[in-house]
């Protein structure tokens, strides 16, 4: 077993700041095209507001969560005796304990793939139903829910694999 010490791998303060840039521009496009029904009854109007409407149904949501991930102190990955707690941006997983853990492994296009014994209990965490649609596509795509784009932690490309991979053999062994 490892030691009782805890390791934390931190967010990506400045990926999350473009990314709230992102749906804040999104939410006020969305409420701008949403706003054009009110000056004419036409069809063109009316198609542009039904997508503004849309938009802002979707980019909402995400600027909530996105402001409170940005208060949020916690770093995006925990590592400690019990498992890994994934606090990342978009689809944190919560807690995973190690026994739940199969394999970690990387994609080509930077992406960390935490494949667990049971995928569907992480997906009917979500609430949300149009989070555990995009958690069900993620594992097919990748063959686990949990992934974390590297892009989101502030480290080097090798350093949270590395880590994981460590106190899992260490973990899974102890």
């Amino acid at each position: 077993m490892i030691a009782a010490e805890s390791i934390y791998i931190p967010l990506n303060k400045r990926k999350l700041k473009g990314l709230l840039r992102l749906s804040i521009k999104s939410l006020l496009v969305g409420l701008a095209l949403a706003s054009t029904i009110f000056f004419s009854h036409s069809l063109l109007p009316i198609l542009f507001s039904g997508a503004g409407f849309m938009l802002a149904l979707f980019a909402a949501p995400w600027t909530l969560s996105l402001l409170r991930k940005r208060k949020d102190k916690k770093a995006g990955i925990t590592v400690d005796n019990s498992g890994i707690t994934d606090n990342t941006i978009l689809f944190s997983a919560g807690h995973i304990p190690w026994s739940d853990i199969q394999e970690i492994k990387r994609t080509k296009d930077k992406i960390l793939v935490i494949v667990v014994a049971n995928p569907l209990e992480y997906i009917s965490r979500q609430s949300n139903f149009v989070k555990r649609k995009i958690l069900k596509s993620l594992l097919k795509t990748y063959g686990s829910p949990i992934v974390i784009p590297y892009n989101e932690l502030r480290s080097d490309l090798d350093e949270p694999q590395t880590i994981l991979q460590t106190q899992l053999n260490e973990n899974k062994l102890g």
